[in-house]
C-alpha cells in the first residue's frame, strides 16, 4: 500500500506532538510520528518512523525507515539505526554504534557494541544472591 501511494506522489503527514522537543536542525521524513515528552537533537529520521513518548535521541543520529522507538529509550549521539528495527521500552544505545537493518532490541537492553542486520539484543539480568548476615544479640 505504501509503495502504491508513493508512486502517485502521495505525501504522508508527519505528526510532532506539541509537548515534544525537536531541534530546528532535525530532519523528519514523511509519515513520522513523534509522541509527547520526547526530545530529538539534530537527527535524520527516515519515513514512517514512530518515536514513542519520553524517548531521548542524541545529536547526529540517523534512523532508517519503518523503525519503531519504544517509550523511555535513550539513543546516544553519532549512532546509525537501520530500517525496520524495533527498539523496546527502556533500551539504551551507546554512542557511535551501527545497528543494522531488521534488528530488534529487547526492553531494558543496553547495547554497547555494533549489531549486524537481523540480530536481536536481549537484556541480561544477572542477579547476585548473597547470604544475609544475621544480627547477633549482645
Amino acid at each position: 500500500m505504501v509503495e502504491r501511494l508513493s508512486t502517485k506522489e502521495f505525501r504522508w503527514t508527519t505528526y510532532v506532538d506539541p509537548n515534544a522537543v525537536v531541534s530546528a536542525y532535525a530532519t523528519l521524513g514523511d509519515g513520522c510520528f513523534v509522541a509527547p515528552f520526547s526530545a530529538l537533537a539534530d537527527v535524520d529520521v527516515a519515513a514512517h518512523v514512530k518515536i514513542v513518548s519520553h524517548s531521548v535521541i542524541g545529536a547526529r543520529v540517523r534512523i532508517g525507515a519503518f523503525t519503531t522507538v519504544g517509550p523511555h529509550v535513550t539513543i546516544a549521539s553519532d549512532t546509525t539505526i537501520g530500517a525496520n528495527c524495533m527498539i523496546g521500552m527502556g533500551a539504551r544505545i551507546a554512542a557511535g554504534l551501527q545497528i543494522g537493518d531488521g534488528c530488534a532490541i529487547a526492553p531494558n537492553a543496553v547495547v554497547r557494541h555494533d549489531m549486524p542486520s537481523d540480530h536481536i539484543a536481549v537484556a541480561e539480568f544477572r542477579t547476585r544472591i548473597v547470604k544475609r548476615h544475621s544480627r547477633k544479640s549482645q
